[in-house]
């Protein structure tokens, strides 16, 4: 059975590669024993629909019965008028997070750069796609 440390991408006690393995209850795992919260960050602001294809698509290739996804494009911004209420929204969810899980392209949008260093600075575990 392939475990974490069998991985290319092992980092200290998780992997980066979350479907690399045989046995999502993988013991060794620390990621997905126990239940983990996860959560994405990208670049939604000006991008098409919202980004929400690759959001979705991250969303269902790491979803597994340890992991619970908080998908910031599911959340209830039925409250929010201008971006600064949406990432208020969005760090609040973030809080509750064991991992920050880093979409391709974060690097060109300014709400996950806070998000991350945020994350990083209360030592939420950072995982980059």
């Amino acid at each position: 059975m392939k475990t974490c440390k069998d991985c290319k991408n092992y980092k200290g006690n998780y992997c980066t590669e979350l479907n690399n393995h045989a046995a999502p209850t993988d013991p060794k795992c620390e990621i997905f024993n126990p239940i983990k919260l996860v959560y994405l960050s990208g670049a939604i602001t000006g991008k098409p629909n919202n980004n929400s294809e690759a959001f979705s698509k991250t969303e269902n290739a790491i979803r597994t019965q340890s992991i619970r996804i908080i998908n910031p494009l599911q959340l209830d911004h039925s409250e929010c008028a201008v971006w600064s209420d949406y990432m208020r929204e969005d760090i609040k969810a973030l809080m509750d997070c064991d991992y920050i899980y880093m979409l391709k392209g974060y690097e060109n949008s300014a709400g996950a750069k806070i998000e991350l260093a945020l994350a990083q600075a209360i030592g939420i575990k950072v995982i980059y796609e």
